[in-house]
């Protein structure tokens, strides 16, 4: 498995865990109404996002680089 394969995969797992995450934190603070899991939603979802604008860029510089 090559290295631009490798990070690619990481960067999706990563950007899926700050979703799940962030969805998990806003279902607490809609249950228990405590302001860090809030925060810590946002803060867990603009992670997802920045993940995702990340894994463009680099999906974009790496892609005449090989797969294998």
């Amino acid at each position: 498995m090559s290295l631009k394969t490798l990070h690619l995969i990481f960067v999706a797992c990563s950007t899926l865990l700050a979703f799940g995450f962030g969805g998990w934190c806003v279902a607490q603070f809609m249950e228990k109404r405590g302001g860090l899991y809030l925060l810590a939603g946002i803060g867990s979802v603009g992670a997802g996002v920045g993940l995702i604008r990340y894994g463009i860029v680099i999906y974009r510089k790496l892609k005449n680089m090989s797969w294998m």
